[in-house]
């Protein structure tokens, strides 16, 4: 929404949104189809995407855990689903 003001105001002609297109790969379709609730934002954290930069490590986001890891295929399904329960749901338990 920012964004489109910017542009359509004059201050600037391009837009870089590389840490959002890094945490919601969709963003730009989501923008344009006008479903920004559903934009999943870039924190700002600069832990997984630009602190890793120089150390020759993969891209990643704390906000999407698919990030630089597209190519890796998901593991399969279990044979069932089974019912769990989380205990300690902190931010080490999640």
């Amino acid at each position: 929404v920012q964004a489109e003001r910017a542009l359509a105001e004059g201050h600037c002609d391009l837009v870089g949104v590389v840490r959002g297109q890094i945490a919601d790969p969709d963003f730009a379709a989501k923008a344009r189809a006008g479903r920004t609730p559903h934009i999943r934002t870039c924190l700002s954290c600069n832990q997984e995407c630009v602190g890793r930069m120089g150390l020759n490590r993969w891209l990643g986001c704390v906000e999407n855990p698919r990030a630089g890891r597209e190519a890796v295929p998901l593991p399969a399904p279990g044979p069932r689903p089974r019912r769990i329960l989380v205990v300690g749901g902190g931010p080490a338990g999640l």
